[in-house]
């Protein structure tokens, strides 16, 4: 008696995972910029299926990318250069005034990837100092070095940003990681937030995740703000620091009180440590 019920208990619980199992999946192929679960996957593509060069003309390159990894690499020269690799979709490219447009929509994948998946290398001078307009609603992006203003909206992936005048960005699940900027903006929900340099202002928020700054040189009242995490600053100059946390300590170097402008830290779960 006792093991005919077990073995109900068991068949129970067995169609109750393969039930929810069922829906996560459905849910991914309904929703396919929320998720980009990949559980056999053949990794990138190698395939050159598109190459461009450009002179250095544009006061904007903006970008409107499905589903693809972008990487932004320094050029040799003074020239912009696109490579793409996929397996079989190339993107649609046009010069508009003085905007380069890229827009590509890969196809989507969810479980089973049965080929490689596409990504997209940019080569911009060191020396560009215009707009990059990125929009990815799937896929990590990563920017070089550039003297530009860079605007970031993303729904799934990881942002690497190395170097610009102005950072912002916009994002639903990921980590972002930023080296050196004069103007930092982040909204983020589910993901850290890592500053290396910041000189001037910035705005950051994110929901559940840590925010991470290793220096800060304020010319402007600036706030971090999460909801579940901690806040930490390693070098805090020309400022005082404000912290408030609900579920937490707060730990304030005496020298961070020193300034002409504050930076205010805020979270609910968390502490704050500013150095």
């Amino acid at each position: 008696m006792k093991n005919k019920k077990l073995i109900i208990v068991s068949i129970i619980l067995l169609s109750l995972c393969t039930i929810s199992l069922l829906a996560i999946m459905i849910w991914g192929i309904l929703n396919p910029s929320l998720i980009n679960v990949k559980f056999i996957s053949l990794g990138q593509s190698d395939n050159l299926t598109l190459s461009k060069t450009y002179d250095n003309i544009f006061n904007e390159i903006k970008l409107d990318i499905t589903n693809t990894d972008i990487e932004f690499k320094n050029s040799s020269d003074d020239k912009i250069k696109i490579d793409v690799y996929s397996e079989k979709e190339k993107p649609k490219i046009n010069q508009k005034e003085n905007t380069l447009n890229i827009e590509f929509d890969a196809q989507k994948c969810f479980g089973i990837c049965l080929q490689k998946s596409p990504h997209l290398i940019i080569y911009i001078p060191k020396t560009f100092s215009k707009k990059l307009n990125v929009k990815n609603n799937n896929g990590d992006i990563e920017i070089a070095k550039t003297n530009g203003n860079i605007n970031v909206k993303s729904t799934t992936g990881d942002i690497t940003v190395n170097k610009a005048s102005r950072i912002n960005i916009e994002t639903t699940y990921g980590d972002v990681l930023t080296e050196n900027a004069n103007v930092l903006t982040v909204k983020n929900t589910y993901g850290e937030v890592k500053a290396s340099t910041i000189n001037g202002y910035t705005s950051i928020k994110t929901t559940y995740g840590d925010i991470k700054i290793n220096n800060i040189f304020l010319t402007d009242n600036s706030k971090l703000e999460t909801k579940y995490g901690e806040i930490t600053v390693e070098k805090l100059s020309n400022g005082k620091a404000l912290g408030d946390t609900k579920w937490g300590e707060i730990k304030i170097n005496n020298s961070s009180n020193l300034g002409n402008y504050t930076l205010t830290s805020v979270t609910k779960y968390g502490d704050i440590n500013i150095g």
